[in-house]
């Protein structure tokens, strides 16, 4: 793992994700956008992902697991969202994607 940047400039976008997929997750933003995951933090039980910052095409995001005792709802679907990537080659990107297990919906 890459030293993370010293001060995070911008609005960074913070995902909560559920049923303890956070892990999964990286694994799949590096696999489908070339994710560099610049820092790693697991909470006490070893297992669930308290925080983890993306470096994604120049860009970040940060995401973890639900943590319910901490008065986070779980599982709530979210009303929307959207992430855009400006990228050099949508064609090149989307396929990786699709490559990776993305679902076109």
């Amino acid at each position: 793992m890459a030293e993370p940047d010293p001060i995070p400039t911008g609005v960074i976008p913070y995902l909560s994700i559920p049923g303890r997929g956070g892990q999964a997750a990286v694994e799949f933003y590096q696999r489908a956008f070339g994710a560099e995951e610049l820092f790693r933090n697991l909470a006490e039980d070893g297992e669930r992902l308290m925080h983890s910052r993306l470096r994604i095409n120049g860009g970040l995001i940060m995401l973890s697991d639900e943590f319910p005792e901490y008065g986070n709802p779980v599982d709530v679907e979210p009303a929307g969202v959207a992430l855009h990537l400006q990228v050099d080659d949508a064609d090149e990107w989307w396929a990786r994607a699709l490559t990776a297990g993305a679902v076109p919906v």
